[in-house]
């Protein structure tokens, strides 16, 4: 690279891609950690992951609003989605970004465009592995509430589905809710 400020474009986007993809290992392996405590119901280790999983998501989001927003100005067209708040921010955006940073990495000597090419292949294979464990375990979690809910029809067909609370109630049963035993 001959330009300065390209060299510094160069080192801040390259910075960036290396941290998230460190970050999204860093989540898989918390992530490995929430599906280990459920799976042997170990809730305190559960909310320690599910909190440093938090932390590490609002890292990678902050960096994946600063990736993008590397292309902002060169995108052609209508504001990239997934600028808003969180809940706006998906793996579909590198459907987004990809073309822009092909059409940045082309204009690039050839090793320093093979060297980030690689280093984004890797950031999104990071993404993959991350989506598709959470998809993995999601997958788990809902057979097991279909055999949860299959087995007490089975054992209380008056039940038909529903479950009491302590006074006699009928509660409202869904996945949203977790009770956690607090006593040892």
């Amino acid at each position: 690279m001959t330009d300065n400020c390209d060299d510094l474009q160069y080192e801040k986007r390259l910075s960036v891609l290396k941290s998230q993809t460190e970050l999204l290992k860093q989540a898989v392996c918390i992530q490995k950690t929430v599906q280990m405590a459920v799976y042997e119901k170990k809730w305190t280790d559960f909310e320690f992951a599910i909190r440093a999983l938090e932390a590490v998501s609002l890292k990678i989001e902050a960096l994946e609003k600063e990736r993008l927003s590397f292309f902002h100005d060169t995108y052609q067209g209508a504001e990239p989605q997934g600028m808003g708040d969180a809940s706006d921010l998906n793996f579909q955006e590198i459907k987004y970004d990809t073309g822009n940073f092909y059409a940045w990495a082309a204009s690039l000597p050839v090793q320093e465009r093979e060297f980030i090419s690689a280093c984004y292949r890797d950031l999104k294979m990071e993404a993959a592995k991350f989506r598709f464990a959470g998809i993995a375990f999601r997958t788990y979690l809902n057979e097991m509430d279909s055999v949860t809910r299959a087995f007490l029809d089975a054992v209380f067909p008056e039940r038909r589905g529903k479950l009491y609370g302590r006074r006699g109630a009928i509660k409202n049963a869904d996945m949203r809710r977790m009770v956690l035993d607090k006593q040892v």
